[in-house]
Formats: C-alpha cells, sequence, structure tokens
C-alpha cells in the first residue's frame, strides 16, 4: 500500500491518512490531520504530541509495538488541538517493511465526534421509546392498584376477599417498582459494573404485558455468584430490547394461533478467555424454523451486534437465542 495513495479516497471519506515511524516521527500527512490539529504539522516532533498528555504513552507504546505483517493497531484516543476541545478519535493503522528495512505505520485517524453524535441521537430515540413504554405500564398499574383499593374498601376488615384485594394492590405496587427501576437502570450514562439481572429485568419490564398477551410465559434465570459486567448499561439494555423483539417476532405466528411459547432470560459468567466474560442470553422455546429473515429482523440483529461490540462483547445468534457476551467488571 503506497501511503500517499491514500490521502485522497481518505479526505472524501472524512479520514486523516498519515505515515510515520513506530516512534512516531512524522513521514507525510494528508491536510484532513492538519485540519483536526487546527495547526500546521511542520517541526511536529513527534505524532503522540497530538495526544492529549495521558494517551500518549498509550497510543506510543502501541505504535512500538507494531510489526510488518502483524495484525494492525486500532486505537482510540483523545486528540488535542491547537485551541477548543478534546477530539475523540479512532486511528487504525498496519505496519510496513520500507526502505532499508525501517518499519512504516501507515494509518487513519477517524474523527469520532459525527459518530457520537449519532449514537446520542439513537440513545435518545431509545430513551424516548422505553420511557412511552414503562409510563404505559405504570398507568396500567396505577389503575390496577385505584381498582383494588376500591374493591378492598367493600368488604369489612378480615373478610377473605379484602385480603385478595389487598394482595392485588401489593403485585401493582411491585410492577410499578420494578418498572421505575428499569427506566433508572436504562438512564445510567457511562461505562461502569452493572448487575446482569437488574439489566436483564429492566429489559423485561416494559414488555411484560405484551408477553402475556401473545402467550408466552417467562423465566428468569440470574445466579446469586454472576459478577457484574463492564459496560454503558443504557447501550446494553437497547441491546435486550432487541433481543427480546426478535424472539417475540420468532413465534409471532404461533401467537396469533394463540399457542403458548416460553421465554428464558438467562445469565451465566465464563472464566474462559481470561479474565472472563457474563453471558445473557434470550431464548425462545420452540423456535420457528426457519426463523424470520426480513430486513426488520436483519436491521434489529444489526443494531443488537453493533451495541455489543461497542461495549467490547460479541453476539452469538442461532435460531430462537441471542447471547450477549461482555467483559466482567
Amino acid at each position: 500500500m503506497d501511503p500517499a495513495a491514500l490521502s485522497t479516497p481518505a479526505e472524501v471519506l472524512g479520514l486523516a491518512a498519515y505515515a510515520c515511524s513506530p516512534t512516531g516521527a512524522l513521514a507525510r500527512a494528508g491536510p484532513g490531520l492538519a485540519a483536526l490539529a487546527g495547526r500546521p504539522l511542520a517541526g511536529l516532533s513527534a505524532l503522540e504530541d497530538l495526544c492529549a498528555p495521558d494517551d500518549r504513552e498509550r497510543v506510543r507504546a502501541a505504535r512500538l509495538a507494531a510489526a510488518p505483517g502483524g495484525p494492525p493497531i486500532d486505537l482510540r484516543y483523545r486528540l488535542r488541538p491547537a485551541s477548543g476541545p478534546d477530539v475523540p478519535v479512532r486511528d487504525v493503522a498496519v505496519a510496513q517493511a520500507g526502505e532499508g528495512g525501517q518499519v512504516l505505520l501507515v494509518g487513519l485517524i477517524e474523527d469520532l465526534r459525527p459518530r457520537r453524535l449519532a449514537e446520542e441521537a439513537a440513545r435518545a430515540a431509545g430513551m424516548s421509546d422505553l420511557a412511552a413504554g414503562v409510563a404505559h405500564e405504570v398507568n396500567n398499574a396505577l389503575s390496577g392498584v385505584l381498582n383494588y383499593a376500591q374493591l378492598a374498601r367493600r368488604y369489612p376488615p378480615g373478610d377473605p376477599q379484602a385480603a385478595e384485594a389487598l394482595d392485588g394492590v401489593v403485585e401493582e405496587g411491585r410492577r410499578i417498582l420494578e418498572m421505575t427501576r428499569a427506566l433508572l437502570t436504562f438512564a445510567r450514562r457511562g461505562e461502569g459494573a452493572v448487575a446482569p439481572g437488574d439489566l436483564l429485568r429492566a429489559a423485561l419490564a416494559p414488555v411484560r404485558r405484551e408477553l402475556r398477551e401473545e402467550l408466552i410465559g417467562v423465566q428468569l434465570d440470574v445466579p446469586p455468584d454472576v459478577p457484574p459486567l463492564l459496560a454503558r448499561g443504557d447501550d446494553v439494555q437497547r441491546a435486550l430490547v432487541h433481543a427480546l423483539w426478535l424472539a417475540r417476532r420468532a413465534v409471532a405466528p404461533r401467537a396469533a394461533a394463540r399457542e403458548r411459547s416460553a421465554l428464558a432470560l438467562r445469565a451465566r459468567w465464563e472464566l474462559d478467555p481470561e479474565p472472563g466474560l457474563v453471558v445473557l442470553e434470550v431464548s425462545i422455546e420452540p423456535p420457528l424454523a426457519p426463523p424470520p429473515d426480513d430486513e426488520a429482523a436483519a436491521w434489529a440483529l444489526d443494531r443488537c451486534r453493533a451495541l455489543v461490540e461497542a461495549q467490547g462483547g460479541r453476539l452469538e445468534a442461532a435460531p430462537g437465542v441471542t447471547r450477549l457476551r461482555l467483559p466482567l467488571a
């Protein structure tokens, strides 16, 4: 690959092309890099000088470790321009054997700000959809609380029918608590340790009534020894919402025929590979064969995969089951 040949297509794609030595000494760069830096690149001692101070050693070490024929380096760091806030970027480069046995790194830098804006817009839309669903369910549950309470008032204390009505009040109150917890879990911002059970319950809460109407029984299996996972809770919950939609879609004809199905949400953890993974599983029985394969299903699966991979995880999908493999906290 000719580093100079990269510049024109890279600039068209909005990427900054460059070539440098493993020590960061810049051999050539396209105008996109100077635009990101907000200054001329002449006299720059090393490419790492464009990084925010906290990221420089990590980026430098990755470049020094690159070797021809080896895997590309894929870095995310903050680029510090001449003025203004730091710019989040993704930097992907491959090592080539240059003249005289010298190693040359040829790379492309992507400004992640547009992508993050798109992610924020998608997250806001997901939050809006979830909030609407939870509001609908809370409204139904509150109506149930009021109806049961009014029914209990009709009977004298100690009457078995009054006790049944009060049990209904307690059950609807628990539903409200579960759904408000779901909304709070979804609203969590930033990466951190998240309990797998909280994520599964949060994704399940807004659709419990729909599942009952579709004759889909629910089993939640979260052993107490499953440790927290490391992720953005709202993104993982959105991935689980897509997985639940795919499961429901897989038995939609059966639900239309008033036949029963069973949905299982499970969590477990695996130590291989180190340091370990938390596995969240959404499965439906019995699945249809073949599963739905249309544009809507493909979109939901792609969104689920993108959300999981953005957390450093991996998605596995098979007829009737979707597994999210995510790193331990």
